[in-house]
C-alpha cells in the first residue's frame, strides 16, 4: 500500500459528525458529503494526512484533523466559500474538545491555525485525496 506524499490515513468506515459550517445547499463530493444542516459525512476510503504542523497524531486529536480536513477540502474545491475558514477552525477546536485534549493544547492549535489565516483552505493550494 502506498499514499501520496501527504496522506497517511485512510478511513475504513465512514463517519458522520455534526458540524457548525452549514452551507446554502447540499455539498455532495466523491467522499464528503455536508447538509444544509451541517452534518459531515466523510466516507470509507477518505485519506487525509492527520494533525498538521510539529504535533504528534493521537486517538485524542485525529478525527478532529479529519474533520478540519475534510472541510478544507469542500473550500479548496470550491463547494464552501474560502471566507469559512474560521468556521472550519472551530470545528477542529470543538472535535479536539470531545477528544479529551487540554485547553492549553486547544490554545496552541488555535494559534497555529490562525497564523496560517486558511492558507490551506484556498483553491490555490488544491491537492487531489488518492484512494487505493
Amino acid at each position: 500500500m502506498k499514499y501520496k506524499k501527504g496522506y497517511k490515513y485512510k478511513l475504513v468506515r465512514d463517519v458522520g459528525v455534526l458540524v457548525a459550517v452549514k452551507p446554502e445547499q447540499l455539498v455532495r463530493t466523491q467522499f464528503i458529503k455536508l447538509t444544509k444542516r451541517g452534518m459531515l459525512t466523510i466516507r470509507s476510503g477518505y485519506t487525509w494526512n492527520g494533525v498538521s504542523g510539529p504535533v504528534k497524531d493521537t486517538n485524542k486529536n485525529l478525527k478532529a484533523s479529519l474533520v478540519h480536513d475534510a472541510l478544507y477540502q469542500l473550500m479548496r474545491e470550491g463547494h464552501l466559500d474560502h471566507s469559512r475558514w474560521r468556521e472550519a477552525d472551530k470545528c477542529f477546536a470543538t472535535e479536539l474538545k470531545i477528544g479529551g485534549v487540554s485547553r492549553f493544547f486547544i490554545n496552541m492549535y488555535m494559534l497555529g491555525l490562525e497564523l496560517a489565516k486558511g492558507k490551506y483552505a484556498h483553491p490555490d493550494n488544491m491537492r487531489t485525496t488518492y484512494t487505493i
